[in-house]
This record gives structure tokens, sequence and C-alpha cells, in this order.
């Protein structure tokens, strides 16, 4: 529990909070959590700005083809099997 370094990230458009927070806590001698806990709500509501998730917006993920084929089989086979499962214990019968 000793503090040794803080490398606080965040998406924030600003670095301040970053900074206050790195310091906050490597003035501790002992990591107190709750202490950080307290800082962190106060700092990040009046200083935290969300970035805007439209700078994301290159980011995508494309499945392959083999992956695309797997899940529609994987998808198949369980409809098949729930299928049966409802045919051979009369799920329907009150």
């Amino acid at each position: 529990m000793n503090v040794k370094w803080c490398k606080p990230f965040s998406w924030s458009e600003v670095a301040e909070p970053k900074i206050r927070t790195r310091n906050f806590v490597q003035k501790q001698d002992k990591l107190n959590l709750s202490e950080l806990s307290d800082f962190l709500y106060k700092e990040l509501n009046n200083n935290f700005i969300r970035k805007k998730f439209k700078e994301f917006s290159y980011l995508t993920v494309e499945p392959t083809t083999g992956q695309t084929i797997a899940a529609f089989i994987i998808t198949l086979i369980i409809n098949i099997l729930c299928s049966i499962f409802v045919i051979k214990n009369n799920v329907y019968e009150y």
C-alpha cells in the first residue's frame, strides 16, 4: 500500500485532472483509497470534460469471413438444439 508511482490516464479533453490526481496520490505515504475517492469525486465533477465519441469513429470491428460463417453455424446449431428440446419435452403442454 506504499505509494511508489502513479500514472493516471483518461479520455478527458484536459490534462489538469490527471496531473492533480497524480500529485495527490504521490503526496500520500500510504495509499488511502477513501481520500482518493473523495478527491476524485470533487475533481472530476469540476474539471472533467468527456471526449466526443465521434473522435473514435475511425475504429471499427469487422469480422472475417470465417468468423461470420462460424457465428452462423453456431447460431444454427443452437436453434436446432433448442427446437429439439422444445418438441421432445412438450414445453407448450399445460
